[in-house]
């Protein structure tokens, strides 16, 4: 971590590429590397990953990186979007305004989306989850934060939008079953 430069780096999406990982580690010629001493890997919500890490590397404190999560939190919010958009005519061309950062939209862009989530009863329960998220990233207390995390995955389900109902039963998949610990 302090030189910032590559290990290893190998292709594939399965559980067999953390596998391909530790064999490169522990063959190391002029220092192997044990599965245990690997403290933390950060990684996509995978299952592919998280059952390959469990595997190989069953000490590491998984990280979920915030740029997958939120990419995630964004498709379902997108998908919602095109949903309702084929119903109603007000939403075309507003796919930024409802996955930009507040304080990115001009005042004009801000009233059509507040129009639109006001109008649009479901779109704005699902933003509203989108922003309630964010709170998230600024918890310091482990336990605080997978407190909020499970209360706020139960909002989601019980809001019942299909998007959203999908990408919280991927978080509580990935935080239930993480090994070693938890961490975004």
């Amino acid at each position: 971590m302090e030189e910032k430069r590559v290990v290893h780096a190998t292709e594939g999406k399965g559980a067999d590429t953390l596998t391909a990982i530790a064999n490169y580690l522990k063959g190391k010629e002029d220092k192997g590397t044990p599965p245990e001493q690997i403290g933390q890997i950060c990684i996509d919500l995978s299952p592919a990953f998280i059952s390959g890490i469990g595997k190989e590397f069953p000490e590491a404190h998984i990280v979920f990186d915030r740029f997958h999560v939120k990419a995630l939190l964004n498709k379902a919010m997108d998908d919602l979007r095109k949903k309702e958009r084929k119903e109603h005519l007000m939403l075309k061309g507003q796919k930024y305004l409802f996955l930009k950062a507040e304080e990115n939209p001009n005042a004009y862009q801000l009233a059509l989306r507040d129009l639109s989530l006001e109008a649009l009863p479901t779109l704005g329960e699902a933003y509203r989850l989108k922003i309630l998220f964010d709170d998230f990233w600024s918890m310091d207390d482990p336990q605080t934060a997978q407190g909020f995390l499970a209360y706020w995955c139960d909002l989601a389900i019980e809001a019942g939008i299909g998007s959203f109902v999908k990408f919280a039963k991927t978080v509580a998949s990935g935080v239930c079953t993480a090994s070693g610990g938890l961490a975004f």
